[in-house]
This record gives C-alpha cells, structure tokens and sequence, in this order.
C-alpha cells in the first residue's frame, strides 16, 4: 500500500528578516511478497527556506527591538546583505526483513540523501553540497511466534556505516549574491558501528535491556589541506529496566555512556 504525506507552513517573524516558510512531501510503500517477507521504500523531499535577522546589541535593542542586525561603519548589515539560509533535501532509503527460520529474522536497510545548502551571511556566501549513503544490517535471535511463554528473550546483532560527502564553498556576499570564491573544502566524513542488543521480556510488566556498540568516525580533506583524521574508537554500553507497576504506571532506570560525533559544520565552520 502506498502512503503520501504532505506539508506547508509559512510564517511571519516579530523582527525584520525574519520570514520563512517549509514544504515537505513524502512517499512511502510496503509490499508484503510473501508470508513471511516484506519491502520497505521511502522518499522525501524538504524545502526549508527562512531569513535570519542577526543579533542586536543592547543599545540597538532599545533603540527598535524588532529591527535586524544594522549595518555600521565597516559592515553591512542583515537586511542588506540579505542574510537567510535555505535546505533542500531529497531523501531515498529502502528496507528489507525477511523471516529465514521461525527463530531468527534478518533486516537490511539502505539510504540516500542529497543537500543543497545555501546560506549568504554578513560576511560571505557559503555554499555547501552534502551527498550521504548508510547501510544497516542485523540479525535477530528470538521466540517463535506461536510459541507462549512468560519469558521472551530476544537478540540484535548487527552492523551500521554512513558515508557522508561536503563539497563547502565561500564566496564574498554582495548583497546577497556571490562574489569571489574565499575558500572550498572537500571532505569525506565516515562513520560505522557493530552492535549487540540483548532483551529480556517476562509476563508484560518487566522489561531488561542491554547493549554495547563500538563506533569509528573520522574526517578526509581531499582538498589542498590534505588532513586526515580519524578519532579513537569508542566503547558504548547501555542498560535499562522497566518495571510496569499497573497500567499506566512504570518505573524505569537506565545507565548508559554516548558521545555525539562532531558535526561537519564544527570540522568545518563557516568562518574557515
């Protein structure tokens, strides 16, 4: 069956330069092929466009508290230079879960995106180019359907890889229109994982979980600058019980160790 969702907001800002508006449209479908196989397939498309007014000194915030960020003596200001960003994504990914025994199942998922990134600032243009594929892949170990018990046991172990990208460019901002280029960069940015996940399900009302991963991620200018960075693997365990107490009452403790991977944006400011 195929499902289509769609929206559209615009909205007006209290200060100058501060309209924007979002489209977003996606499709979706699932075809069962067989008893015990079934395909996933998703699209989508983003259209986020808004305007950004820029920060206001304390003065300048009493002078008119609704005006954008004004220009001065060496600089133009937001209005001027037009200052906004605009994202559009178009997205494609599939999935795939198959039943090879009564036991265990097997789910493979695959992803693409492309971003156009545009953003004229106060003090250049910067254009970026974001194109990124992910695969994941697992196994799961669990009871037969048609088998009843209090206790129900379940197993994940699998594998998850993204592979991302940049084309960044600066350009001087005239008025919102660029100028010449000030800097480009091409990185490639890789990140994966193995994980194993572990649950415990007894009666309805009691729930354990356990899960451990370990995460790879660097960094490749494969521009002039020739950098190349890859960062220390890390180790991420996760625990977590959940009592059901009465409906709709649980208690619940986890305890678990993350770290965010840094972002292309803070490899690579906008700034240089």
């Amino acid at each position: 069956f195929w499902t289509v969702r769609q929206s559209y907001q615009r909205t007006d800002g209290y200060r100058q330069n501060t309209r924007n508006h979002r489209l977003f449209l996606q499709v979706s479908d699932k075809w069962q092929y067989s008893q015990k196989n079934f395909l996933e397939a998703y699209l989508f498309y983003s259209d986020l466009d808004y305007r950004t007014p820029g920060g206001l000194t304390e003065q300048q915030y009493n002078d008119n508290p609704k005006q954008a960020r004004p220009p001065t003596v060496t600089m133009p200001g937001s209005v001027e230079q037009k200052t906004r960003i605009s994202t559009k994504m178009y997205f494609g990914g599939i999935r795939h879960k198959a039943e090879l025994f009564p036991f265990l199942s097997h789910t493979l998922s695959i992803w693409g995106n492309h971003v156009d990134f545009v953003y004229p600032f106060i003090t250049n243009y910067e254009i970026r180019k974001e194109n990124n594929i992910g695969l994941r892949t697992y196994f799961t170990l669990s009871q037969p359907k048609n088998k009843t018990a209090d206790w129900k046991p379940s197993l994940n172990i699998g594998f998850e890889g993204q592979r991302l990208v940049t084309d960044a460019y600066n350009y001087d901002n005239h008025a919102g229109e660029k100028g010449y280029i000030q800097a480009y960069n091409d990185i490639v940015n890789t990140q994966y994982f193995g994980f194993v996940r572990g649950r415990i399900e007894w009666n309805k009302k009691l729930v354990v979980e356990a899960a451990l991963s370990l995460n790879y991620n660097g960094y490749h200018f494969r521009d002039t600058t020739h950098i190349k960075n890859n960062f220390p693997s890390v180790l991420m365990p996760h625990v977590a019980i959940n009592y059901k107490i009465a409906d709709p009452v649980s208690v619940r403790f986890t305890v678990s160790k993350g770290y965010s991977n840094p972002t292309t944006a803070e490899v690579r400011p906008s700034d240089n």
